[in-house]
């Protein structure tokens, strides 16, 4: 087990500070995927926790990558409240025909729900699996030649 000086691992009642888990989640996100690292300077949480504190981080928000993607470095990630990650994380780009008209989708989750349609329904007729073409009229675009 490793000790750190700073106290903050357990210090707060006994438990770790919401800053040192946000931080702890952060390493632990990383290591899950290849394609994503730690800024080195932020393997030392002292140094994670001055960029926070000077960055906007409070209690109520959580760390973010800018786009769900790329790595956490400075100039990628930001504090953001948990409803803007989720509307972030689910506005992924789509494009489907309705009626021989392009319609780009930039929030699935959402558009489905503003026009009575089943998200799951839309995921697959844009994924173009077999059972699902067409949802409603609505199908995957194809480029015109």
């Amino acid at each position: 087990m490793t000790f750190y000086r700073h106290g903050e691992s357990n210090s707060v009642n006994g438990r770790p500070t919401r800053l040192w888990k946000c931080w702890e989640c952060m390493r632990t996100r990383a290591r899950g995927r290849e394609s994503c690292l730690v800024y080195d300077e932020w393997r030392e949480y002292l140094t994670f926790k001055a960029w926070s504190l000077a960055n906007g981080y409070t209690d109520k928000l959580v760390l973010c990558r800018n786009g769900d993607t790329g790595n956490y470095e400075p100039n990628n990630v930001r504090w953001d409240t948990v409803a803007n990650n989720i509307k972030e994380a689910n506005s992924k780009h789509y494009i489907f025909e309705y009626e021989g008209k392009r319609v780009e989708v930039y929030n699935l989750a959402e558009f489905c729900r503003e026009n009575n349609l089943a998200k799951t329904h839309m995921s697959s007729v844009h994924a173009e699996k077999k059972s699902h073409y067409q949802h409603k009229g609505w199908s995957k675009w194809k480029k015109q030649n």
